[in-house]
């Protein structure tokens, strides 16, 4: 559900603003995303501790954690802010900007963008499962509500900047709130839990959203603004087949958390939720590759009809890096961050094939689909190769 609505949201978006405009309104998203993805690692993190804590029934810890992150976070914004002063000619330039005000206006998104994130991964650790998906559902609804009364105001890209800014200010107050609820007159526990390294997960977090959303920050720099337009519309629907993993992920993350402590066995849920992705994304697909043109220009108009061809060859190049998500947070949910690696080699190696060899749309959409699967390929041997030495340690640990 949450995932439609996101997708409604930029379907109306892309049909309310030029072709210009709309690419220039994506590649500020996606560096948004970007920018946030430290914060990932951080929620990772955390939502597998909290989840441990959680089912020990000591919920006061997890305020506490709550504040500390939301401390930190507001230093963090303050020397994002004061980077993107002393820098602002280079990276305006460089992002190819339109004005100072989407440039700050960039920022102040991604500094409310990381409370929110914090807040869906607390929500998601504690298991409120209403709740969280509550504000899923709300976020893109609130950014569509706003983002589209400014747009019919006349203020065009800068209102619908200025809509997902205040969108993300109410889902951030609400977050709190339900926090608050789920936590208030708990008791605190001094509960030590084996955590994982920060380090890795922050490289992973960052490598895995430059591989997923750097590519329409490249096409808007260095195509016309028609085709990075197209590319946009492309992109968007084409990623639509990794909410699937998002929604495995998101159901079974803290139970795999929870089953590893316990030194219970995982296999059947990788197993199911492996082949249950598989499936969807495969449908997804097919569908595009049928339908492709007709769904493209009935969602974003006639002016994106060319998207059409475009869009099965994308969503087939994203499908291994849907399975590859979850086999990352499989992995990082049983204490193990060997993907953080693949993605440290494999982003920079893309990024650049892109901006070298980016011709044409369809060459940027050949490269992705070539690394989305090397990177499958490679994380599920090293996947294997992780589970043969577990087991084998496993059993010297019994024999002696």
């Amino acid at each position: 559900m949450a995932g439609l609505f996101g997708y409604g949201f930029q379907i109306l978006i892309g049909r309310s603003l030029s072709v210009g405009d709309y690419a220039a309104f994506s590649s500020v998203l996606a560096v948004s995303v970007f920018l946030v993805s430290p914060i990932n690692a951080t929620v990772l993190i955390y939502t597998r501790k909290i989840s441990i804590i959680s089912a020990s029934g000591a919920l006061g810890s997890v305020l506490k954690f709550y504040k500390k992150l939301l401390i930190n976070l507001f230093y963090a914004s303050i020397l994002i802010l004061f980077i993107g002063w002393l820098f602002f000619k280079q990276i305006y330039v460089f992002l190819n900007f339109k004005s100072a005000y989407q440039y700050y206006l960039t920022i102040l998104i991604t500094s409310i963008s990381a409370v929110t994130l914090i807040n869906m991964g607390v929500i998601h650790g504690l298991q409120q499962f209403n709740r969280y998906a509550a504000l899923t559902v709300l976020y893109p609804f609130l950014k569509a509500v706003f983002a589209l009364s400014f747009i019919l105001l006349g203020f065009e890209l800068y209102g619908a900047l200025t809509g997902v800014f205040i969108a993300s200010i109410v889902v951030c107050i609400i977050g709190f709130k339900f926090i608050e609820s789920a936590t208030i007159n708990s008791i605190s526990s001094d509960q030590k839990i084996k955590q994982i390294k920060y380090l890795p997960i922050l490289i992973a977090s960052i490598c895995l959203t430059a591989l997923t959303q750097l590519d329409v920050v490249i096409v808007n720099k260095f195509f016309d603004n028609k085709e990075a337009g197209i590319f946009a519309a492309v992109s968007t629907l084409g990623k639509s087949i990794l909410y699937v993993s998002g929604g495995v992920i998101a159901a079974i993350y803290p139970v795999i958390a929870r089953m590893s402590v316990a030194y219970q066995s995982t296999n059947s849920l990788f197993k199911i939720g492996f082949a249950s992705i598989f499936l969807a994304c495969s449908l997804g697909v097919v569908m595009f590759k049928f339908f492709g043109a007709f769904i493209i220009t009935m969602l974003f108009g006639v002016s994106y009809s060319e998207a059409g061809n475009l869009l099965w060859l994308y969503s087939l190049a994203i499908m291994p890096m849907a399975l590859t998500i979850f086999c990352e947070n499989y992995m990082i949910a049983k204490g193990s961050v060997i993907f953080a690696w693949l993605f440290l080699v494999a982003a920079p190696i893309e990024i650049l094939a892109i901006y070298l060899f980016s011709s044409s749309l369809l060459n940027v959409i050949t490269i992705i689909g070539i690394s989305n699967s090397t990177i499958l390929i490679s994380g599920l041997m090293a996947m294997y190769i992780n589970f043969i030495y577990s087991k084998s340690k496993l059993i010297d640990a019994s024999i002696q």
